[in-house]
């Protein structure tokens, strides 16, 4: 090809910047190329295209920000009443596609809702363009990890870990301050930012227990903001932001099982059932706050039992102590067995709910009998009788990774454990988020050494039921976020 070739040249095969990150096929539409079109990205151009011959649009109107229709109205407002905002901060073409890559995709993929009843794509960008020195570079770190899932680029990558360590910095610094009673008003963006790193050690597929990490510290966090003037119940940002820490906390304290993410003392309890109320969008929590509420609870039970080393077997254990322990979990699963999906909920909420409890009621049978085996065959079979019903392209499927994990983790069913496998395969396909592919693994390596619920019990009765104990016995600590 020479430079003097007029017919070549206009060919442009390397299209535009976010179809070549994608590897995808550009058609060369100027000024915004159809696939950017379609997926709501920032159409941009190398600069020797821009200024390549018959092109007649301006350079300066390459660089401005795409003014498309938002499906948000409350983040179209934040633009409109302060102009030239986002070309602001976010200067970098890397950075504004993964800023559009979170509109695109990112934000929905992680949530029980889409578009604007979706709080990742209404709710966490107000808060990042209030914040933009610490929720800003989390969000999009956590969008360029997830591009990267999809559609591998070493310099989106490169663009994401500088946004991360940026993040990262801020957070160090504002914590310091924080903790020294210097700067009282950044508990929120602290908050929001540490639950943002549980999220993207999540999308990373981290194996390490990272995640654990960042939701235990942002436990004295949710009790900063709680007991500052930031805090309104009735404000639809704090509601998001009180959903999201539940959702991590309460999966978090599920499989988990080191130090207790969600204190249950008198003094925090009452707090606690604030974070989770009707107020949730249902963004994570879909129909079934009610039930997240008692995960505290029930977790709470486990830890003591095990921490006591109580079993009905064992002579010198408190008779007193081992009927208390029953009795509690008694009451504890007439609660959940009494919750119903709310009426209006829709078919996939109500489904995902009863999931839900259907996996909390086998977690406490499997922590308050050893002789659970029956019953724990019984929920299953009655959780994927539900997961049949919900299609596997449904929202709330996102919100699904313990529940399932759980049941596939204790079945002995060969077809159970397929249906499973396939619903997680398809999901990454579809959601490109990482943990799905250390969740898949860990399942291989557990099923691939042919051990039964009954045999794990025998040799570990408590420990059964929590899946990082599983999963450490395979040389991995990985997030069911």
């Amino acid at each position: 090809m020479t430079p003097d070739n007029p017919i070549k040249t206009k060919k442009r095969s390397s299209g535009c910047i976010p179809c070549k990150a994608r590897k995808k096929k550009c058609d060369g539409r100027r000024p915004d190329c159809v696939g950017c079109e379609r997926n709501i990205l920032l159409c941009r151009w190398s600069e020797c295209q821009e200024h390549s011959p018959g092109n007649d649009v301006s350079a300066s109107s390459k660089l401005a920000l795409k003014h498309k229709p938002s499906r948000s109205p409350t983040y179209s407002g934040v633009l409109n009443r302060r102009p030239g905002l986002l070309s602001t901060i976010v200067q970098h073409p890397l950075s504004k596609l993964l800023y559009e890559h979170w509109f695109g995709e990112t934000a929905d993929n992680i949530s029980a809702l889409r578009g604007t009843s979706n709080a990742f794509y209404t709710e966490l960008p107000k808060l990042a363009l209030r914040y933009p020195d610490m929720v800003l570079p989390s969000l999009l770190a956590f969008s360029g990890v997830h591009y990267c899932n999809k559609y591998p680029n070493p310099a989106v990558e490169e663009m994401a870990w500088s946004h991360l360590a940026q993040a990262l910095r801020a957070l160090k610094y504002a914590v310091t301050r924080h903790v020294a009673g210097s700067d009282d008003d950044q508990a929120l963006p602290l908050l929001v930012t540490t639950l943002m790193m549980s999220l993207i050690e999540t999308c990373r597929g981290d194996t390490e227990g990272n995640y654990k990490h960042h939701s235990l510290a942002a436990r004295p966090l949710l009790r900063s903001v709680l007991a500052s003037s930031l805090y309104d119940g009735q404000d639809s940002t704090i509601n998001f932001v009180m959903e999201l820490y539940a959702y991590v906390a309460c999966i978090t304290d599920l499989t988990a099982q080191a130090e207790a993410v969600i204190e249950m003392e008198a003094d925090s309890e009452s707090n606690y059932y604030e974070v989770i109320s009707s107020n949730s969008s249902g963004t994570l929590l879909g129909c079934a706050y009610e039930l997240f509420q008692l995960v505290p609870l029930v977790s709470n039970l486990w830890q003591r039992r095990r921490n006591a080393g109580l079993s009905q077997e064992e002579p010198q254990i408190d008779n007193n102590k081992w009927l208390g322990h029953l009795e509690e979990g008694s009451a504890l699963h007439l609660q959940i067995s009494s919750w119903r999906p709310p009426l209006g909920a829709t078919p996939d909420f109500a489904n995902g709910g009863r999931l839900y409890q259907e996996a909390l009621l086998a977690y406490l049978e499997m922590s308050t009998s050893d002789d659970a085996d029956l019953d724990v065959v019984t929920r299953t079979d009655v959780a994927m009788a539900l997961l049949n019903d919900i299609p596997q392209n449904a929202p709330i499927a996102v919100t699904l990774y313990w529940p399932l994990s759980l049941f596939a983790s204790i079945t002995n069913n060969l077809q159970y454990r397929k249906t499973i496998r396939q619903r997680f395969k398809q999901m990454y396909d579809d959601l490109g988020i990482g943990n799905i592919l250390t969740i898949i693994d860990f399942l291989d390596r557990l099923w691939g050494e042919q051990q039964t619920t009954t045999a794990l019990r025998k040799e570990c009765p408590v420990q059964s039921t929590s899946l990082q104990s599983l999963t450490r016995k395979h040389g991995t600590d990985i997030s069911f976020l």
